[in-house]
């Protein structure tokens, strides 16, 4: 039998679906309080409206998550995204939403034993704090190989660095004439990426190193895949490397501070 409607269609059903059961529910329910005045008929008729309206969110929950993660993948290529698909169904994601991204870096960092990755479009002095650099130094006193990237450019090919951003690149970069374990990349790079020991890939909307409290909603999907995982680290860290910036290195003009906000 000949599909009914193809994924991105069905998807779009769904949720105009959704959208139309809360309003039916909704209208049921005036109806109800307006025409009917016997209580037990009033009770039966809400449990029938939004018992199935419950139902059908329930059965369609699942559907919507996925689409939610194929969409946070989708900047991936086919080979690395069918591998976190794979790893999606196997029950090893979680999904990480809003302000909480922060505290989950924070937490991974801490909890590292081998490596971290970051890859964000920018940075600032918003995320890179005091805490954050206590945390990053305490990992590479622990062994721990760090590599930050970033770089957003515009049309023109440049990447304006604001005050806050380049305070915290300052900081960083002091630190690796401490650590030679931190390595700090700067491209042409609009990746939002987080990988911890080589085991946990997180993707996603959320610039890790720029945006701490941002007023828009973000969501990442982080996932449990070593193959993933090696992967993503070893193309991500290999554009870091061949990007390295130093303590030493001379800004040309395109990165000089300006009065943009990071």
């Amino acid at each position: 039998m000949a599909a009914l409607c193809s994924d991105n269609d069905c998807f779009i059903l769904r949720y105009k679906g959704r959208k139309a059961g809360v309003i039916a529910s909704i209208f049921w329910t005036i109806w109800t309080f307006v025409i009917i005045s016997f209580t037990p008929l009033v009770l039966l008729q809400l449990g029938v409206a939004w018992g199935s309206f419950w139902i059908f969110d329930v059965i369609t929950k699942q559907k919507r998550e996925l689409e939610k993660f194929r969409k946070a993948v989708s900047s991936e290529d086919k080979e690395t995204q069918q591998s976190l698909y794979l790893s999606y169904t196997d029950g090893k994601y979680a999904l990480i939403n809003d302000g909480s991204h922060y505290s989950y870096m924070i937490e991974k960092i801490e909890e590292s034993s081998s490596n971290v990755l970051i890859l964000s479009g920018w940075i600032s002095s918003a995320v890179i704090d005091s805490k954050f650099l206590k945390v990053l130094e305490s990992a590479l006193l622990r062994g721990v190989e760090v590599s930050l990237g970033f770089g957003y450019q515009d049309n023109d090919g440049k990447h304006d660095l604001s005050r806050g951003a380049e305070k915290a690149l300052n900081a960083l970069l002091r630190l690796t004439e401490k650590y030679s374990r931190l390595k700090i990349g700067k491209f042409n790079n609009h990746q939002k990426l987080l990988i911890i020991d080589k085991t946990n890939v997180v993707c996603g909307s959320h610039n890790w190193l720029s945006n701490k409290r941002g007023g828009n909603r973000e969501q990442s999907i982080s996932i449990q895949d070593n193959h993933t995982a090696n992967k993503l680290y070893d193309r991500s860290v290999m554009l870091i490397n061949e990007n390295q910036i130093y303590a030493s290195t001379k800004l040309n003009q395109q990165y000089v501070a300006s009065g943009t906000s990071a």
